[in-house]
C-alpha cells in the first residue's frame, strides 16, 4: 500500500512540474517574416525560422506528427527529423526526434497527421496528399473552428485536388470552408477532394464552393479503385462548374443533410465507369438543379434517396435521370421525397429498369411526374402523389426468361400465354378478362396456394406478389390491366 501511495505521489509531481513547461511553450513566439494580412500565400512566403528542442529530451521522445494553425502562426511536429545527430538527441537506429517548424508548404504527409487551424490560409498550387504504402492505413485529420471561421482559399495557380486520399488511408475533415473563388485556373477541371482506395472518410460540417472543377470525387476517375465508408454530413457543396459529387466506385457512401445547389454539372453523378459499382445513400438533403439534371444514375448504380427535396426553379431539368442503356440498375429506392422539377423521374432508355422501388413520393409540383410510359421490372411503384395510379398498359405480359412470367408496366405482350403462371409486379392492378374459349382463371398466393377460381371471366384486383393463370385456353381471352 505504501508503495502505491508513493507511486501516485510521484506521478502527481511529474504532472505539476510539466505545467510550467507547457505554459512557457505557449507564451513563446516563433520568429516569422509573414505578412500581418490574414490571407497568406503560405506556399510561397513561409520559411522555417527556428527549431525548438526540449532541454531534457532523450532518445525516443516524440512531440507529434501534426501541424497546428491559428491565423498566421503555425507549429508542427515532424517525425523522422534529420537533426538528431547534430543536436545530440536520438541515434541513427532510433531517429524519432521532432522539431517545431514554421512552414506550411508541401503538406505531403506519409504517416498519421492532424492539421488544426482557424481564420484563413491561402493555398496557391499544391494540394494536401496523404500518400502511403498499400497495407499501411494512416489517418489525416483537418479540423477547423467551423466554416466561415476556418477558410481555405485556393489560389489562381491551383492545378491539382486540394486533398487527395488514397492507398488505404482515412480522412476526417470538420468545420472548414474551402473557397475556390480565386482559383480561376480553367485548365484544372478536376475535383477539389479526391478519394480513391480510401477507407473511413468523414467530411462533416464543411462548406465547399466555387471552382472550375468539381467538388468531391468518390472512387478513382477510371473506376478501378473503390472508396470505402465515406460520410458527407451537413455540408453545402455549391457553385462548381463541374459536378458537386461524382461517384464512380464506392461502398457505403452516406450523404446526409447536405445542400447541393447552383452547380453547372450534376449534383450527384453515379453513371460509373466500365463495370464499377457506385453505391450511395442520400437522406435529409436539399438538391437544387440549376444548370443540369440533379441526380444521374447509370450502369450498375445502387442508391437510396429518402426524405429529400429535389427542386428546379426553372422547371427545365430532371430531378432523377435513369441513364442506363440496359437492364443493369439494381436496388434503387426512392421514397418519401418532394420533387419540384420539370420531370421528377426520367427514363432515358426504352430498356427496362431492374429492382427499382419508388414509394411515398410527392410529384405534385413537377410539370411531369415521369416521362411515361414508366418501365420497371421486379420493382415497386406505389403511393406516389401524381405518379400513381400508373394507369392502363397495352403490353403488360412480360416473359423474363428462365420460366418466369410477369404482369408489370413494361414492354411485353398484349395478351397472356396459355397455362402460364403470371406474377403481379411493381404495383397492384385491376385485371379484367372476357371472351376466349376454354378459359379457366385461377389466382394463387406467392407460395402457390389457390386463392380464387373465377372460371372463364374475371374483374379482380391483383396484389403485388400474387399469381394468375388463365388456363389451357383454345382462343385467347381479351385482358385489360390497369395499374394502381
Amino acid at each position: 500500500m505504501k508503495k502505491k501511495i508513493f507511486g501516485i505521489f510521484v506521478c502527481m509531481l511529474v504532472i505539476v512540474s510539466a505545467i510550467p513547461a507547457v505554459e512557457s511553450f505557449e507564451k513563446s513566439k516563433i520568429n516569422s517574416t509573414m505578412s500581418s494580412t490574414p490571407l497568406i500565400n503560405m506556399a510561397a512566403n513561409s520559411t522555417e525560422k527556428q527549431k525548438l528542442f526540449a532541454s531534457d529530451g532523450v532518445t525516443g521522445d516524440m512531440f507529434d506528427d501534426s501541424v497546428s494553425r491559428d491565423g498566421e502562426p503555425s507549429a508542427g511536429g515532424v517525425l523522422m527529423a534529420s537533426d538528431y545527430a547534430s543536436n545530440g538527441i536520438g541515434t541513427a537506429s532510433d531517429p524519432y526526434v521532432n522539431c517545431l517548424y514554421n512552414a506550411f508548404n508541401s503538406m505531403n504527409l506519409t504517416s498519421m497527421g492532424e492539421i488544426y487551424f482557424s481564420k484563413a490560409f491561402y493555398r496557391e498550387t499544391h494540394g494536401i496528399t496523404n500518400d502511403v504504402n498499400i497495407g499501411k492505413p494512416r489517418h489525416l485529420a483537418l479540423r477547423g473552428a467551423g466554416f466561415w471561421d476556418s477558410v481555405i482559399l485556393l489560389g489562381p495557380n491551383m492545378n491539382e485536388p486540394l486533398i487527395t486520399i488514397k492507398n488505404h488511408t482515412s480522412l476526417y475533415m470538420q468545420g472548414i470552408e474551402v473557397d475556390g473563388r480565386k482559383a480561376q485556373n480553367p485548365s484544372y477541371t478536376g475535383p477539389m477532394i479526391y478519394l480513391h482506395s480510401s477507407y473511413d472518410v468523414a467530411i462533416h460540417d464543411c462548406c465547399l464552393e466555387d471552382s472550375h472543377g468539381s467538388g468531391i470525387q468518390i472512387g478513382s476517375i477510371d473506376g478501378s479503385s473503390f472508396a470505402w465508408s465515406t460520410d458527407i454530413i451537413n455540408c453545402p457543396v455549391e457553385y462548381f462548374d463541374g459536378n458537386a459529387i461524382t461517384i464512380t466506385s464506392s461502398k457505403n457512401c452516406i450523404i446526409d443533410s447536405v445542400t447541393l445547389a447552383l452547380n453547372h454539372g450534376y449534383n450527384i453523378d453515379m453513371t460509373g465507369v466500365g463495370s464499377s459499382y457506385p453505391i450511395a445513400t442520400v437522406t435529409n438533403s436539399a438538391l437544387a438543379c440549376s444548370y443540369q439534371d440533379s441526380i444521374r444514375l447509370g450502369t450498375y448504380a445502387s442508391i437510396i434517396i429518402t426524405n429529400c427535396i429535389l427542386s428546379d426553379d426553372s422547371k427545365a431539368y430532371k430531378a432523377v435521370l435513369f441513364d442506363c442503356p440496359s437492364l443493369t440498375l439494381r436496388n434503387i429506392i426512392i421514397s418519401n421525397n418532394v420533387f419540384q422539377a420539370k420531370y421528377g423521374l426520367y427514363f432515358n432508355s426504352a430498356k427496362i429498369n431492374n429492382k427499382v422501388t419508388i414509394e411515398g413520393n410527392d410529384f405534385s409540383s413537377c410539370t411531369y411526374a415521369c416521362n411515361f410510359p414508366i418501365k420497371v421490372h421486379r420493382g415497386l411503384v406505389v403511393n406516389n402523389l401524381e405518379l400513381n395510379p400508373i394507369g392502363k398498359y397495352s403490353n403488360p405480359f412480360y416473359y423474363y426468361g428462365s420460366g418466369l412470367y410477369y404482369i408489370e408496366p413494361n414492354s411485353g405482350q398484349s395478351s397472356p400465354l396459355k397455362n402460364k403462371m403470371y406474377i403481379q409486379e411493381v404495383a397492384p392492378a385491376r385485371i379484367i378478362s372476357t371472351g376466349g374459349t376454354n378459359v379457366s382463371i385461377k389466382i394463387y398466393d406467392g407460395r402457390g396456394n389457390l386463392i380464387s377460381d373465377f372460371g372463364s371471366t374475371c374483374d379482380v384486383r391483383l396484389a403485388v406478389g400474387q399469381v394468375i393463370n388463365f388456363g389451357n385456353f383454345v382462343t385467347t381471352p381479351t385482358v385489360s390491366v390497369y395499374f394502381e
